[in-house]
Protein backbone atom coordinates (compact mmCIF):
# COMPACT_ATOMS: atom_id res chain seq x y z
CA UNK A 1 0.00 0.00 0.00
CA UNK A 2 1.23 3.51 -0.75
CA UNK A 3 1.84 6.14 1.86
CA UNK A 4 1.65 9.37 -0.20
CA UNK A 5 1.64 12.35 2.16
CA UNK A 6 1.06 10.12 5.16
CA UNK A 7 4.09 9.92 7.43
CA UNK A 8 3.44 7.18 9.95
CA UNK A 9 6.38 5.31 11.39
CA UNK A 10 7.00 2.38 9.08
CA UNK A 11 7.57 0.37 12.23
CA UNK A 12 3.85 0.72 12.95
CA UNK A 13 2.47 -0.22 9.53
CA UNK A 14 0.82 1.62 6.68
CA UNK A 15 -2.48 3.24 5.72
CA UNK A 16 -4.18 4.12 2.44
CA UNK A 17 -7.55 5.56 1.31
CA UNK A 18 -9.13 4.33 -1.94
CA UNK A 19 -12.16 6.00 -3.55
CA UNK A 20 -14.83 4.42 -5.73
CA UNK A 21 -14.66 7.55 -7.92
CA UNK A 22 -11.70 9.94 -8.08
CA UNK A 23 -14.06 12.86 -8.83
CA UNK A 24 -16.48 13.83 -6.05
CA UNK A 25 -19.73 15.63 -6.90
CA UNK A 26 -20.93 18.43 -4.61
CA UNK A 27 -23.97 17.33 -2.60
CA UNK A 28 -23.53 13.63 -3.43
CA UNK A 29 -22.02 10.70 -1.55
CA UNK A 30 -18.30 9.95 -1.48
CA UNK A 31 -17.64 6.21 -1.12
CA UNK A 32 -14.41 4.38 -0.50
CA UNK A 33 -12.32 2.27 1.85
CA UNK A 34 -9.60 2.84 4.40
CA UNK A 35 -6.93 0.15 4.14
CA UNK A 36 -4.78 -0.38 7.24
CA UNK A 37 -1.76 -2.62 7.65
CA UNK A 38 -0.77 -3.10 11.30
CA UNK A 39 2.59 -4.56 12.29
CA UNK A 40 1.71 -4.55 16.00
CA UNK A 41 -1.51 -4.91 17.96
CA UNK A 42 -3.33 -1.71 18.97
CA UNK A 43 -5.69 -1.10 21.88
CA UNK A 44 -8.88 1.01 21.82
CA UNK A 45 -8.60 1.93 18.13
CA UNK A 46 -10.56 4.86 16.72
CA UNK A 47 -10.53 5.50 12.95
CA UNK A 48 -11.52 8.85 11.43
CA UNK A 49 -12.20 9.79 7.82
CA UNK A 50 -11.75 13.51 7.09
CA UNK A 51 -11.56 16.04 4.29
CA UNK A 52 -10.33 19.62 3.95
CA UNK A 53 -10.69 22.33 1.34
CA UNK A 54 -8.11 25.10 1.14
CA UNK A 55 -7.73 28.12 -1.09
CA UNK A 56 -4.05 28.81 -1.79
CA UNK A 57 -2.45 31.68 -3.73
CA UNK A 58 1.16 32.59 -4.48
CA UNK A 59 2.31 35.65 -6.45
CA UNK A 60 4.91 38.43 -6.60
CA UNK A 61 4.69 42.21 -6.63
CA UNK A 62 7.39 44.78 -7.35
CA UNK A 63 8.47 47.85 -5.43
CA UNK A 64 10.85 50.55 -6.61
CA UNK A 65 13.07 52.48 -4.26
CA UNK A 66 15.59 55.23 -4.87
CA UNK A 67 19.22 54.31 -4.37
CA UNK A 68 20.67 57.80 -4.37
CA UNK A 69 23.03 58.45 -7.28
CA UNK A 70 22.46 54.95 -8.67
CA UNK A 71 18.82 55.58 -9.62
CA UNK A 72 15.91 53.30 -8.87
CA UNK A 73 16.18 49.70 -7.66
CA UNK A 74 13.31 47.26 -8.20
CA UNK A 75 12.56 44.72 -5.48
CA UNK A 76 10.41 41.63 -5.88
CA UNK A 77 8.13 40.78 -2.97
CA UNK A 78 6.74 37.27 -2.60
CA UNK A 79 3.18 36.92 -1.34
CA UNK A 80 1.21 33.86 -0.32
CA UNK A 81 -2.19 33.28 1.21
CA UNK A 82 -4.15 30.32 2.51
CA UNK A 83 -7.78 30.11 3.62
CA UNK A 84 -9.80 27.19 4.91
CA UNK A 85 -12.87 26.65 2.72
CA UNK A 86 -14.46 23.73 4.56
CA UNK A 87 -13.43 20.96 6.88
CA UNK A 88 -15.25 17.79 7.92
CA UNK A 89 -14.64 14.48 9.67
CA UNK A 90 -16.42 11.34 10.84
CA UNK A 91 -15.61 8.35 13.06
CA UNK A 92 -15.97 5.16 11.00
CA UNK A 93 -14.55 2.68 13.51
CA UNK A 94 -14.46 2.99 17.32
CA UNK A 95 -13.77 0.09 19.70
CA UNK A 96 -12.63 1.46 23.10
CA UNK A 97 -12.54 -1.99 24.73
CA UNK A 98 -10.94 -3.93 21.89
CA UNK A 99 -7.39 -4.91 21.00
CA UNK A 100 -6.82 -5.34 17.26
CA UNK A 101 -4.16 -7.86 16.25
CA UNK A 102 -1.51 -7.25 13.55
CA UNK A 103 -2.76 -7.77 10.00
CA UNK A 104 -4.48 -6.12 7.03
CA UNK A 105 -7.87 -4.45 7.50
CA UNK A 106 -10.33 -2.67 5.23
CA UNK A 107 -12.99 -0.28 6.62
CA UNK A 108 -15.61 1.08 4.17
CA UNK A 109 -17.01 4.60 4.51
CA UNK A 110 -19.66 6.81 2.94
CA UNK A 111 -20.48 10.47 3.49
CA UNK A 112 -22.29 13.23 1.65
CA UNK A 113 -20.30 16.28 0.57
CA UNK A 114 -21.60 19.68 1.63
CA UNK A 115 -23.82 21.16 -1.11
CA UNK A 116 -22.24 24.63 -0.88
CA UNK A 117 -18.66 23.60 -1.73
CA UNK A 118 -16.90 25.40 -4.57
CA UNK A 119 -15.47 23.05 -7.21
CA UNK A 120 -11.72 22.46 -7.49
CA UNK A 121 -9.87 25.32 -9.19
CA UNK A 122 -6.31 25.55 -10.52
CA UNK A 123 -4.81 28.43 -12.50
CA UNK A 124 -1.35 29.78 -13.30
CA UNK A 125 -1.09 33.54 -12.80
CA UNK A 126 1.65 36.12 -13.36
CA UNK A 127 4.10 33.63 -14.89
CA UNK A 128 5.33 31.96 -11.69
CA UNK A 129 2.26 32.52 -9.51
CA UNK A 130 -0.63 30.16 -8.80
CA UNK A 131 -4.22 30.31 -7.61
CA UNK A 132 -5.95 27.11 -6.59
CA UNK A 133 -8.76 25.69 -4.54
CA UNK A 134 -7.86 22.14 -3.58
CA UNK A 135 -9.40 19.37 -1.52
CA UNK A 136 -7.79 16.49 0.33
CA UNK A 137 -9.32 13.39 1.83
CA UNK A 138 -7.62 11.29 4.48
CA UNK A 139 -7.78 8.95 7.44
CA UNK A 140 -6.45 9.09 10.99
CA UNK A 141 -6.00 6.16 13.35
CA UNK A 142 -5.87 6.80 17.10
CA UNK A 143 -5.09 4.29 19.78
CA UNK A 144 -5.96 5.08 23.39
CA UNK A 145 -6.47 8.70 22.36
CA UNK A 146 -3.01 9.07 20.80
CA UNK A 147 -2.39 9.64 17.07
CA UNK A 148 -1.00 6.45 15.58
CA UNK A 149 -1.12 6.72 11.77
CA UNK A 150 -2.35 9.30 9.29
CA UNK A 151 -2.85 9.40 5.52
CA UNK A 152 -4.18 12.09 3.15
CA UNK A 153 -4.33 12.63 -0.60
CA UNK A 154 -5.87 15.16 -3.02
CA UNK A 155 -9.19 14.56 -4.72
CA UNK A 156 -11.20 16.56 -7.23
CA UNK A 157 -14.55 18.16 -6.37
CA UNK A 158 -16.95 18.85 -9.25
CA UNK A 159 -20.39 20.43 -9.34
CA UNK A 160 -23.61 19.92 -11.30
CA UNK A 161 -25.36 22.77 -9.51
CA UNK A 162 -23.19 25.86 -9.42
CA UNK A 163 -24.35 29.04 -7.63
CA UNK A 164 -22.56 31.99 -9.25
CA UNK A 165 -22.74 35.24 -7.27
CA UNK A 166 -24.90 37.92 -8.94
CA UNK A 167 -21.98 40.34 -9.35
CA UNK A 168 -20.20 37.80 -11.56
CA UNK A 169 -23.01 37.67 -14.09
CA UNK A 170 -22.95 40.18 -16.95
CA UNK A 171 -25.20 43.13 -16.27
CA UNK A 172 -26.74 42.78 -19.72
CA UNK A 173 -26.55 40.32 -22.59
CA UNK A 174 -25.81 42.91 -25.24
CA UNK A 175 -23.80 46.07 -25.74
CA UNK A 176 -24.16 48.75 -28.43
CA UNK A 177 -21.53 51.32 -29.35
CA UNK A 178 -21.16 53.95 -32.05
CA UNK A 179 -18.19 54.94 -34.19
CA UNK A 180 -17.64 58.06 -36.23
CA UNK A 181 -15.92 59.00 -39.47
CA UNK A 182 -14.36 62.41 -39.10
CA UNK A 183 -13.23 64.83 -41.78
CA UNK A 184 -9.78 66.35 -41.67
CA UNK A 185 -11.35 69.20 -39.68
CA UNK A 186 -12.45 66.64 -37.02
CA UNK A 187 -16.14 67.39 -37.47
CA UNK A 188 -18.39 64.34 -36.99
CA UNK A 189 -20.37 63.76 -40.16
CA UNK A 190 -21.08 60.03 -40.25
CA UNK A 191 -22.09 57.50 -37.64
CA UNK A 192 -22.14 53.71 -37.55
CA UNK A 193 -23.71 51.55 -34.82
CA UNK A 194 -22.28 48.20 -33.82
CA UNK A 195 -23.98 45.80 -31.42
CA UNK A 196 -22.75 42.52 -29.88
CA UNK A 197 -24.75 40.03 -27.81
CA UNK A 198 -24.90 36.43 -26.61
CA UNK A 199 -27.93 34.14 -26.24
CA UNK A 200 -27.50 33.42 -22.54
CA UNK A 201 -25.14 34.45 -19.73
CA UNK A 202 -23.74 31.05 -18.65
CA UNK A 203 -22.10 28.19 -20.56
CA UNK A 204 -20.98 24.68 -19.61
CA UNK A 205 -17.67 23.13 -20.57
CA UNK A 206 -19.17 21.25 -23.55
CA UNK A 207 -21.08 24.16 -25.11
CA UNK A 208 -20.49 26.73 -27.82
CA UNK A 209 -20.58 30.43 -27.06
CA UNK A 210 -22.61 31.91 -29.90
CA UNK A 211 -21.58 35.53 -30.20
CA UNK A 212 -23.61 37.77 -32.52
CA UNK A 213 -22.39 41.01 -34.05
CA UNK A 214 -24.66 43.46 -35.86
CA UNK A 215 -23.32 46.41 -37.85
CA UNK A 216 -25.47 49.31 -39.06
CA UNK A 217 -23.60 51.08 -41.88
CA UNK A 218 -26.44 52.69 -43.79
CA UNK A 219 -25.07 56.16 -42.98
CA UNK A 220 -21.38 55.21 -43.01
CA UNK A 221 -18.97 55.47 -45.94
CA UNK A 222 -16.32 52.91 -44.80
CA UNK A 223 -16.43 49.12 -45.08
CA UNK A 224 -15.88 46.85 -42.09
CA UNK A 225 -13.01 44.66 -43.26
CA UNK A 226 -12.49 42.45 -40.21
CA UNK A 227 -13.75 41.70 -36.71
CA UNK A 228 -11.42 40.59 -33.93
CA UNK A 229 -12.96 38.44 -31.20
CA UNK A 230 -10.91 37.77 -28.08
CA UNK A 231 -11.75 35.94 -24.85
CA UNK A 232 -10.01 37.34 -21.78
CA UNK A 233 -9.73 35.71 -18.38
CA UNK A 234 -9.47 38.30 -15.60
CA UNK A 235 -8.10 36.84 -12.37
CA UNK A 236 -7.83 38.83 -9.16
CA UNK A 237 -6.00 37.28 -6.20
CA UNK A 238 -5.42 38.55 -2.68
CA UNK A 239 -2.92 37.62 0.02
CA UNK A 240 -5.65 37.56 2.68
CA UNK A 241 -9.33 38.34 3.25
CA UNK A 242 -8.61 41.98 4.05
CA UNK A 243 -7.26 42.45 0.50
CA UNK A 244 -4.27 44.45 1.74
CA UNK A 245 -2.23 43.07 -1.20
CA UNK A 246 -4.25 42.42 -4.36
CA UNK A 247 -3.15 41.83 -7.94
CA UNK A 248 -5.16 41.47 -11.15
CA UNK A 249 -4.16 39.74 -14.39
CA UNK A 250 -5.93 40.05 -17.72
CA UNK A 251 -4.92 37.12 -19.91
CA UNK A 252 -5.91 36.44 -23.51
CA UNK A 253 -6.88 32.77 -23.77
CA UNK A 254 -8.65 32.66 -27.13
CA UNK A 255 -8.42 34.98 -30.13
CA UNK A 256 -9.43 34.92 -33.76
CA UNK A 257 -9.94 37.35 -36.60
CA UNK A 258 -12.89 37.05 -38.94
CA UNK A 259 -12.80 38.55 -42.40
CA UNK A 260 -16.07 40.20 -43.28
CA UNK A 261 -17.86 41.71 -46.26
CA UNK A 262 -19.95 44.30 -44.48
CA UNK A 263 -19.93 47.09 -47.03
CA UNK A 264 -20.43 50.80 -46.58
CA UNK A 265 -23.99 52.13 -47.05
CA UNK A 266 -25.30 48.53 -46.99
CA UNK A 267 -27.65 48.96 -44.04
CA UNK A 268 -27.77 46.46 -41.16
CA UNK A 269 -25.93 43.13 -41.35
CA UNK A 270 -25.41 40.33 -38.80
CA UNK A 271 -22.57 37.90 -38.15
CA UNK A 272 -22.51 34.88 -35.83
CA UNK A 273 -19.30 33.53 -34.29
CA UNK A 274 -19.21 30.22 -32.37
CA UNK A 275 -16.48 29.77 -29.73
CA UNK A 276 -16.03 26.34 -28.06
CA UNK A 277 -15.77 26.59 -24.27
CA UNK A 278 -13.50 23.52 -24.37
CA UNK A 279 -10.95 25.61 -26.29
CA UNK A 280 -11.03 28.22 -23.54
CA UNK A 281 -10.59 25.68 -20.73
CA UNK A 282 -8.18 23.23 -22.38
CA UNK A 283 -5.11 24.31 -20.39
CA UNK A 284 -6.47 24.85 -16.87
CA UNK A 285 -9.27 23.85 -14.49
CA UNK A 286 -10.87 27.27 -14.14
CA UNK A 287 -14.35 28.80 -14.25
CA UNK A 288 -16.22 31.92 -13.18
CA UNK A 289 -15.88 32.07 -9.42
CA UNK A 290 -15.40 34.26 -6.36
CA UNK A 291 -14.11 33.06 -3.00
CA UNK A 292 -12.03 34.55 -0.21
CA UNK A 293 -8.78 35.01 -2.13
CA UNK A 294 -9.64 34.33 -5.79
CA UNK A 295 -11.96 36.00 -8.27
CA UNK A 296 -12.10 34.81 -11.89
CA UNK A 297 -14.19 36.33 -14.69
CA UNK A 298 -14.38 35.96 -18.47
CA UNK A 299 -14.85 38.77 -20.97
CA UNK A 300 -15.49 38.62 -24.72
CA UNK A 301 -13.87 41.61 -26.42
CA UNK A 302 -14.92 42.57 -29.96
CA UNK A 303 -12.91 45.00 -32.07
CA UNK A 304 -14.12 46.40 -35.39
CA UNK A 305 -11.73 47.44 -38.17
CA UNK A 306 -12.75 49.55 -41.16
CA UNK A 307 -11.16 50.45 -44.49
CA UNK A 308 -9.48 53.81 -44.21
CA UNK A 309 -10.34 56.47 -46.77
CA UNK A 310 -8.65 59.70 -47.74
CA UNK A 311 -8.78 62.43 -45.06
CA UNK A 312 -10.74 60.16 -42.74
CA UNK A 313 -10.10 58.32 -39.50
CA UNK A 314 -12.25 56.02 -37.45
CA UNK A 315 -13.17 56.02 -33.78
CA UNK A 316 -14.72 52.68 -32.89
CA UNK A 317 -14.56 51.88 -29.19
CA UNK A 318 -14.08 48.29 -28.07
CA UNK A 319 -17.15 46.21 -27.17
CA UNK A 320 -16.86 43.98 -24.10
CA UNK A 321 -19.39 41.34 -23.05
CA UNK A 322 -19.24 39.36 -19.81
CA UNK A 323 -19.56 35.55 -20.03
CA UNK A 324 -20.03 33.04 -17.20
CA UNK A 325 -18.11 29.76 -17.60
CA UNK A 326 -19.53 26.88 -15.51
CA UNK A 327 -17.34 24.00 -14.26
CA UNK A 328 -19.51 21.14 -15.52
CA UNK A 329 -21.00 19.59 -18.64
CA UNK A 330 -24.46 20.90 -19.48
CA UNK A 331 -27.00 18.45 -20.89
CA UNK A 332 -30.59 17.39 -20.24
CA UNK A 333 -29.60 14.79 -17.67
CA UNK A 334 -27.44 17.32 -15.84
CA UNK A 335 -30.35 19.76 -15.72
CA UNK A 336 -32.60 17.05 -14.26
CA UNK A 337 -29.85 16.22 -11.79
CA UNK A 338 -29.56 19.85 -10.72
CA UNK A 339 -33.22 19.83 -9.70
CA UNK A 340 -32.62 16.56 -7.84
CA UNK A 341 -29.70 18.11 -5.95
CA UNK A 342 -31.69 21.17 -5.00
CA UNK A 343 -34.39 18.97 -3.50
CA UNK A 344 -31.97 16.89 -1.44
CA UNK A 345 -29.18 19.35 -0.66
CA UNK A 346 -30.40 19.82 2.92
CA UNK A 347 -30.38 16.07 3.56
CA UNK A 348 -26.87 15.93 5.02
CA UNK A 349 -25.63 12.58 6.23
CA UNK A 350 -25.01 12.44 9.97
CA UNK A 351 -21.90 10.39 9.24
CA UNK A 352 -19.74 13.46 8.71
CA UNK A 353 -19.71 16.57 10.89
CA UNK A 354 -18.17 19.94 10.27
CA UNK A 355 -15.10 20.72 12.36
CA UNK A 356 -14.09 24.12 13.62
CA UNK A 357 -11.28 26.10 11.98
CA UNK A 358 -9.04 25.52 14.98
CA UNK A 359 -9.65 21.78 15.00
CA UNK A 360 -6.55 20.07 13.60
CA UNK A 361 -5.81 16.41 13.01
Amino acid sequence: MGSDSSKPSQMKGDMYVSLDDANAIVGEYVRGNVHVHLKDSVSSPKLFIFFRGHEIVEFCTERQESNGDHGMITYQINHSGKELIKKGRAIIFNKPDMTVNPGNYCVPFKFRLYPDLLPSFNATVFNKGSAKLEYKIGALLETQGVKYMKFKKPFTVLSNSFPVLPELYPQQLSHEVSGYNNTIWCVNKEKASVKAWIEKPAFGSNELINLFVEADLKNFSSDIRKIEVEILKITTISANRKNCVTKTQSKSIWKDTFRTEILARSGTQNRKFSIPVAEILKHERTYTMKSYLIKCQYIARIKMHTDYKLFRCTGFPTIEQGIVILPFVVDEKAEEHMVHLKCESSDMSSLITQASVSDEF
